[in-house]
């Protein structure tokens, strides 16, 4: 079955807004980090983590490894603050972790020298683990790297930089930890911008202090993403929580119920954080997590009083079709159409049983006595008609056509299923 979320739906809208949704914020005071990457393809571990060597103990291994690529500068120089290497920490458990430097856990490239951190995930249309990673140190851009082995790795490819709608102030996009959703629907990041404007000058590189939040990325496919409405999707908390400076998103869960956002809630702001933590007898970061209903990234509502939609035209393979909604105090009806928006018999919104009074995450279509196995591999629409209810999502096994598929099926032809179902 696959999941029609409202985020990737193609619509055409009447009187209808789509609204992010807010995330639910819990708090601990453990001041921990949490960066996990579950890359379940691998068959030889289950869980790694990518990492970025820091010069004190590169320069250790460097100086008694012959061809350790920085012994000669190590030996000769001692320690450089660019010696780095790119390195691996691999987990048959989660718990339990073991670094592995050199041949092809070495996710590295010579001349190309990431700043951490680094976050991956596993895109099974393409069938490539994905690394998304800033091009180098202080330059802060998001980038995507693939690979189908975790052994040889393609060339850095830009996927975002500032551009001309950003006009609030200078910013850097710190990283992008990806979530892959139930049912191939698409992909979600959230991108961590920096807010780096100062009126003093520049003393270093480049800008080095300021604040962090978070704003909401997709994409169809796991190669292109797209930044929604430039507006943050994690915001700071207020003082003086956890989180009121920056918040830095590592780690995304999605259960059965609800999807989960680990994130570090600092109170200093970046480049400010060690000096601050020094002045203070409190911890000043801590573990905080967000928390959404299942396919809670945004959702559907009318703006005023009753609105409607209706999809592109596609076809059902099996005779059942559910939504993810909130209807407490609100009512939803639905009908089938032809392509030319006709409802069909049995299935109008006189026909459909009303959805009303209800908060459900899989809440089944039905009407009256008419019965899905006869539109199976038909050309439909969905018309939903509503008022004062959030639509989050539909799980149907369908696929969206184009117009040779439509005349193909109604010539009782088979149709390719596999390209851009989305």
């Amino acid at each position: 079955m696959k999941r029609a979320c409202m985020l990737y739906v193609a619509l055409g809208l009447c009187a209808v807004r789509g609204w992010s949704q807010s995330a639910n914020t819990d708090r601990s005071r453990e001041n921990q980090k949490l960066i996990f990457f579950d890359l379940s393809k691998l068959d030889y571990w289950d869980n790694l983590e990518l990492a970025q060597g820091e010069p004190k103990w590169v320069a250790e291994a460097s100086y008694t490894d012959p061809e350790h690529p920085w012994h000669k500068i190590a030996k000769s120089e001692g320690m450089k603050r660019y010696l780095s290497e790119a390195v691996t920490l691999v987990s048959k458990d989660g718990l339990h972790w073991h670094v592995r430097t050199g041949d092809h856990w070495n996710w590295g490239q010579a001349g190309w020298f990431p700043e951490p951190p680094v976050f991956a995930f596993w895109n099974a249309r393409t069938q490539h683990h994905v690394m998304t990673v800033r091009p180098g140190w202080g330059d802060r851009r998001q980038c995507l790297r693939t690979t189908m082995d975790m052994r040889s790795w393609s060339d850095p490819e830009l996927l975002f930089q500032p551009d001309a709608l950003d006009t609030a102030s200078p910013i850097g996009m710190y990283a992008l930890p990806v979530l892959s959703l139930d049912g191939g629907t698409g992909f979600v990041g959230l991108l961590w911008i920096f807010h780096n404007s100062s009126s003093e000058p520049v003393n270093s590189f480049n800008q080095f202090f300021g604040t962090m939040d978070v704003e909401l990325a997709f994409s169809y496919d796991g190669c292109r993403f797209s930044r929604t409405l430039r507006k943050p999707f994690l915001k700071r908390s207020a003082q003086p929580e956890f989180g009121c400076s920056q918040i830095r998103p590592c780690s995304i869960v999605e259960t059965e119920s609800e999807i989960r956002i680990y994130s570090e809630g600092h109170c200093a702001e970046h480049g400010r954080e060690g000096s601050a933590q020094r002045q203070s007898f409190e911890p000043l970061c801590a573990m905080i997590v967000h928390t959404l209903r299942k396919d809670g990234w945004m959702y559907l509502r009318s703006r005023g009083d009753w609105a409607r939609f209706q999809t592109k035209p596609f076809t059902l393979f099996k005779p059942t079709i559910r939504v993810n909604l909130s209807a407490r105090y609100g009512e939803v009806l639905f009908q089938l159409t032809d392509e030319k928006s006709q409802p069909l018999e049995g299935f109008s919104f006189d026909d459909c049983i009303p959805v009303r009074q209800v908060d459900v995450l899989d809440h089944e279509l039905a009407w009256g006595e008419a019965d899905l196995h006869s539109v199976i591999n038909q050309v439909l629409r969905l018309e939903v008609k509503f008022r004062n209810v959030n639509i989050y999502s539909f799980v149907m096994d369908h696929h969206f056509l184009d117009a040779m598929d439509q005349w193909l099926l109604k010539d009782s032809k088979p149709i390719d299923t596999h390209l851009l179902d989305y």
